[in-house]
């Protein structure tokens, strides 16, 4: 029992810091580092108004680098996560530009100037994760295979006998046009259609 669970933990432990060495959990680290540097600034300035910002997101950081590493993120599925993460990053950048250039324009003291300065740098790397989890940005189109569209031959067909129904329905014949031409009829069960993925 003892081997077991003494293999098992070293896999786990990869399994689990495997995401921290990736290009987004390198991101997240930095994001958590940043903002505790920046609530360390903010405190010990005079006033500590805006450190409430870099705690906010430096939990939010946090909880969401865990999740990725823990991959709790594919468990848990009725929450929509590139889009989470998009508009948390995309927050904290417009909320640190905001912060930062009140602090700067303010300037009193050498730590809030110093906090601005990294509030400036933190709205850059948040801004730079917003860009590269956009969600839309990361769908891929697959094209159809070569030869395998039907679907439009078979639409542009339908087209077609529907306006020449309309047509006869007008002059008041009313003649029987199969809506899909012989040739695509049969079909074969294998083939892949085009709008399948």
């Amino acid at each position: 029992m003892a081997d077991s669970e003494r293999l098992s933990a070293p896999g786990c432990w990869l399994a689990c810091t495997s995401f921290s060495r990736t290009k987004k959990g390198i991101l997240l680290f930095a994001e958590i580092i940043l903002c505790l540097v920046i609530l360390i600034c903010f405190s010990a300035s005079t006033t500590s108004a805006y450190s409430s910002l870099s705690v906010i997101e430096m939990i939010c950081a946090a909880v969401l680098f865990v999740f990725y590493m823990c991959d709790l993120h594919s468990k848990i599925s009725f929450i929509n996560w590139p889009w989470t993460d998009f508009f948390r990053s995309l927050i904290a950048t417009i909320l640190y530009l905001i912060t930062s250039i009140v602090v700067l324009v303010e300037g009193r003291g050498s730590s809030r100037v110093v906090a601005g300065i990294l509030g400036l740098l933190a709205t850059l790397l948040f801004g730079y994760d917003a860009y590269i989890t956009f969600p839309l940005k990361q769908q891929r189109h697959t094209a159809a295979p070569t030869g395998k569209c039907v679907c439009v031959h078979i639409c542009a067909h339908v087209c077609a006998c529907t306006l020449r129904a309309e047509t006869n329905k007008r002059a008041g014949q009313w003649e029987q046009t199969p809506l899909i031409p012989a040739p695509w009829r049969q079909i074969s069960v294998s083939s892949k259609p085009a709008w399948s993925i």
